[in-house]
């Protein structure tokens, strides 16, 4: 029966601690597959999905990004990667659990599965650090359309217009109220297929 271990190592923000969870298999493995997760999300939602890896003898390896699960240890730090280089922080701390997993498994084969948010992060894992996997799977990613990403640029402008006039970590608030309940719905809403 696969082996599940909860575990916690330093972030590259050099603040934060990240929660982590491994999934090994009975037998050899053949590989690791490293998840990253969606926004709103956290790992403990990817156990089916890494039982099923480990029962196919692949070693299944996940983090809960800054500001998302039980890398969470304040309200305020909720939603939050950092207050400047956020993107950068989370994709170091996906580099650094690449690096702990490498060095229990050494001479596996490495594929990185990223949904959603998750595979925005992974693509820029690939562009940073095209020699450190094997493989990738991006699931639920997508091309955003021109409108869409005028509205991001434009939410953005209003944040750091925002960030600027009150000098304050609690300006993304207004994009917060406004974006995460809608993706915390869709989170909390079980959704099953059959494989």
């Amino acid at each position: 029966m696969p082996e599940f271990r909860d575990f916690y190592y330093e972030s590259s923000t050099g603040k934060n601690k990240i929660h982590a969870r491994i999934c090994t298999p009975d037998g050899t493995p053949r590989g690791i597959v490293q998840i990253a997760h969606g926004i709103a999300e956290h790992i403990g939602r990817y156990e089916d999905f890494m039982r099923f890896l480990a029962e196919n003898s692949y070693v299944a390896v996940g983090n809960d990004h800054l500001g998302h699960g039980k890398s969470v240890f304040y309200p305020e730090e909720l939603g939050l990667f950092a207050e400047k280089d956020g993107w950068n922080y989370v994709v170091e701390d996906m580099k650094k659990l690449r690096e702990l997993t490498k060095e229990q498994f050494p001479n596996l084969p490495y594929i990185f599965f990223g949904h959603s948010m998750g595979s925005f992060l992974t693509r820029t894992f690939l562009i940073l650090h095209p020699d450190l996997y094997d493989a990738a799977i991006l699931s639920g990613t997508g091309h955003q359309s021109p409108a869409l990403v005028n509205g991001g640029f434009l939410a953005s402008s209003i944040r750091l217009f925002y960030d600027c006039l009150f000098c304050t970590a609690e300006a993304g608030f207004l994009i917060n109220s406004a974006a995460i309940p809608a993706m915390t719905q869709i989170a909390a809403t079980p959704a099953r297929t059959t494989i």
